[in-house]
């Protein structure tokens, strides 16, 4: 039986460290870099129970091994990543890049890592100054997150934050502040203004956290044991910087605006993008959600319109073809961010060219 639940702890933890490789991007953001880097923090739980105490599965190798595949797997020289072995507090630190030299530094990290790691201090309170009895390890999980955002996550970098533990917090005030941080500033504040996706990775049955999993916040997600962990999905849209709208062609037809789309997986049918015009004009007013053609890249908008054919010509070449600035702007559609971890429209604004002239112009124009 041990075997057999070893073998699925395995499974589950090669599964999450594939599906955290994934890209991830800062939605609707003016100041998001588009090449902005990425960091990799793993909080990995060295409590004695990883290595089978208190009648726990000894998991100790395993995590052990998949951490250092993760490691592996990281392509990109320019990616930070940062081992943090915690038990009441942090307790290690080993922060590389994704060189080759740098890579083979933290898998001898790894792999030199040895248990017991213990510490004497009062076993009820985790304070190491009160000088307890005999020695220890006991896990907090606040605590060593509160420190992580302190001391290594920032703004400047895109942080994916795993949370490598066997059980919940020993302490029961470090885990009423844990539930209640994720529940209220983590997915309120924090996560957005870090820029961080946690992933809460219960290595046991032991480590379900009910609270914090009926969050249901998108940037710190809880992977229970024994079950499919999804794969992260990334989309970044790009509108076209132009489109033409000849009042003699194009009148009562849709506006076509074509995207340049980049997605980590598979974009299903049915994604909605927001568009609307982004101020007041006499020709038409725009303010719903459309569908993107998933084969063309396009969206089809229907204008509400104000004017008939023939005012709109007449205004546009009294207008000295258009110069009162005409433009769309898109968003994340209904129901979008709930169907994929992140999407991003970039703050590209798609200019509309009215022409009332009866010349057929392109329809599609890229900068």
């Amino acid at each position: 039986m041990i075997l057999i639940y070893m073998k699925k702890v395995f499974i589950l933890l090669a599964v999450m460290l594939v599906g955290s490789s994934f890209q991830f991007v800062k939605a609707q953001d003016p100041n998001y870099e588009v090449d902005k880097p990425q960091r990799k923090v793993f909080l990995w739980d060295v409590t004695l129970s990883m290595k089978g105490a208190g009648g726990c599965p000894n998991i100790w190798n395993v995590v052990k091994e998949n951490l250092i595949k993760e490691i592996k797997s990281v392509t990109d020289p320019k990616m930070e990543i940062v081992v943090l072995p915690f038990q009441h507090r942090i307790i290690d630190k080993k922060s590389e890049y994704a060189t080759a030299e740098g890579k083979q530094r933290l898998i001898q990290f790894v792999n030199d890592y040895e248990l017991p790691r213990m510490w004497i201090g009062d076993a009820k309170t985790g304070h190491e100054e009160n000088g307890g009895k005999g020695k220890t390890t006991m896990t907090k999980l606040y605590a060593p997150l509160k420190e992580s955002l302190e001391t290594v996550i920032s703004s400047d970098k895109t942080d994916i934050l795993v949370f490598l533990t066997d059980g919940l917090s020993d302490f029961s005030d470090d885990a009423a502040a844990f539930e209640k941080f994720v529940c209220e500033e983590w997915c309120t504040d924090v996560a957005e203004e870090k820029d961080i996706y946690a992933f809460y990775l219960m290595l046991t049955p032991k480590a379900i956290n009910d609270k914090v999993n009926d969050c249901k916040c998108g940037r710190f997600k809880i992977i229970k044991p024994g079950t499919t962990i999804p794969e992260l999905s990334t989309v970044t849209l790009t509108p076209a910087s132009k489109v033409c709208y000849n009042v003699k062609d194009d009148y009562g037809k849709d506006i076509v605006v074509k995207f340049d789309t980049k997605s980590s997986t598979p974009m299903e049918a049915g994604f909605k993008i927001h568009v609307e015009n982004d101020s007041e004009n006499p020709y038409f007013e725009i303010n719903q959600d459309v569908d993107l053609d998933p084969v063309r890249n396009t969206i089809s908008i229907c204008p509400r319109l104000k004017m008939t054919r023939e005012e709109m010509r007449s205004y546009i070449l009294e207008k000295d073809e258009n110069k009162d600035g005409l433009y769309l702007s898109f968003s994340v559609g209904k129901d979008m961010e709930e169907k994929y971890d992140r999407v991003i429209v970039t703050t590209i604004k798609t200019e509309v060219e009215m022409v009332g002239s009866d010349e057929r112009t392109l329809k599609l124009e890229w900068k």
